[in-house]
């Protein structure tokens, strides 16, 4: 196997995981992330407090209340039926959260959509940080292999450690030591609940890339403060509501591909448990950097948006199949303001309810023209001899590819380079017919 040490099986806690891959919470397909490779998949998140911690709707259910739990067990047993460990997000939006009153956060301020937030004092502490373990313990209850604390992105606990957030001048503000204590209680609450064998996981944010904010040797500290509660840690970058950290957060191909891997290697270097990473890594990358001991687990988000079987492919030596991520964004509601969510390279994303997963053969069989070998051309030839029809792709330049060949030409476009050489690959393996230099005409055609 090319990528043999990504496919090594690894131990969290008591948990035996049959690789290093891990399924990051975008995009719901979680039983294909599972039968498509992966070794754990976090199945979406959970809101830890009812009214007050979500981020997508001030009435978003609590996924463990009555009439939602049958649901959340069938992500469970999806998971599982694809021979992964099923996890799940716990997550407050603090002084972001969507509320129909108040938020609550570090300090009392008002936010800019005239929201008012209210500084929490010890008693709300306490509350929410039962409802940070009562949430974990209903996860532990109804069969979730582990937990996934969010503790990056400027979310609740982030909002506490960063003194971009937290003005306090409390025990809970200032220094690092008063700035941890809060975050620390959680874990603690967590970890008293769940008992000493359930593996908890926490993502958090290396650097936030905002003036004022956390210091990574600040990070690294708490990382190391916080060690004895948690199972692994899952190395992150910037801040979600935040223009200037958001695209530390969901990267583009405006950035190097793994960003976040200098921070990670310190971490690892710095504690006992296993690291993970996440942002921009590839297959290849992945097993190169797990070889050589700078992480032990990488998280793929987007990538398995754009091919949910990518694992799969990897590990039986064809990742020359794998339809990479581009990292355009467009899977991303910030990028779409919700209007045009989707892949560009997988269309069946967001779509699962009307296109299949496998294609289907036609029943009745025809030799199919194809206009132009750009993107859309090559996947509608590919589409059509997958179906059966005996195809020819008509293409008038001397290349197939379409803009994309000027596209790759720019240095940082890596990722098109990539996805142009999987289309190209693609066509290869195929039995359709490329005429190039060969320019379409109606009596050609017919």
């Amino acid at each position: 196997m090319e990528l043999e040490y990504l496919f090594k099986p690894i131990k969290i806690n008591k948990m035996m995981v049959k690789n290093r891959i891990v399924a990051a919470p975008v995009g719901d397909t979680f039983e294909e992330k599972a039968i498509g490779g992966a070794g754990i998949v976090i199945a979406g998140h959970a809101i830890v407090d009812y009214g007050r911690s979500s981020f997508a709707s001030a009435d978003e259910k609590d996924i463990f209340s009555k009439y939602e739990v049958e649901k959340t067990v069938e992500r469970i047993r999806m998971i599982h039926a694809g021979g992964a460990k099923a996890s799940i997000e716990l997550f407050h939006g603090g002084l972001y959260a969507r509320v129909k009153e108040y938020a609550i956060g570090p300090n009392d301020e008002t936010r800019s959509d005239g929201i008012k937030v209210k500084a929490m004092d010890e008693a709300l502490m306490q509350e929410i940080c039962k409802a940070y373990a009562d949430t974990a313990k209903n996860a532990q209850d109804v069969g979730f292999d582990m937990v996934f604390l969010h503790f990056g992105h400027g979310w609740l606990p982030a909002q506490f450690l960063s003194p971009l957030f937290n003005k306090r001048t409390d025990e809970y503000g200032g220094s690092l030591e008063n700035r941890m204590r809060f975050p620390k209680m959680i874990l603690k609450a967590v970890r008293d609940a769940v008992g000493p064998f359930f593996p908890i996981d926490m993502r958090i944010s290396a650097y936030e890339w905002v003036e004022g904010s956390i210091e990574f040797e600040d990070v690294k500290a708490f990382i190391e403060e916080v060690e004895d509660l948690i199972d692994t840690v899952q190395i992150s970058a910037g801040l979600d509501i935040n223009h200037e950290g958001n695209v530390h957060c969901i990267t583009t191909n405006f950035v190097d591909h793994m960003p976040n891997l200098a921070w990670a290697e310190k971490v690892k270097e710095a504690v006992s448990i296993p690291v993970s990473v996440v942002g921009a890594v590839s297959p290849k990358e992945a097993n190169q950097i797990i070889k050589e001991g700078k992480v032990d687990m990488v998280a793929f988000g987007r990538a398995f948006i754009a091919d949910p079987s990518g694992p799969n492919k990897a590990m039986n030596d064809h990742a020359e199949d794998i339809s990479t991520c581009i990292r355009c964004l467009h899977c991303y509601h910030i990028a779409t303001n919700h209007r045009n969510v989707g892949c560009s390279v997988n269309p069946r994303f967001m779509n699962e309810e009307f296109i299949p997963k496998e294609v289907t053969q036609a029943k009745e069989k025809k030799k199919v023209v194809i206009v132009g070998g750009g993107p859309g051309g090559i996947q509608a030839a590919l589409t059509a001899k997958k179906r059966g029809h005996e195809v020819i792709l008509l293409e008038k330049s001397d290349a197939l590819g379409g803009q994309l060949k000027y596209i790759v030409k720019e240095y940082y476009k890596i990722d098109i380079k990539n996805y142009l050489q999987y289309l190209l690959t693609q066509i290869e393996k195929s039995n359709v017919e490329v005429r190039l230099n060969c320019a379409a005409t109606p009596e050609m055609v017919k």
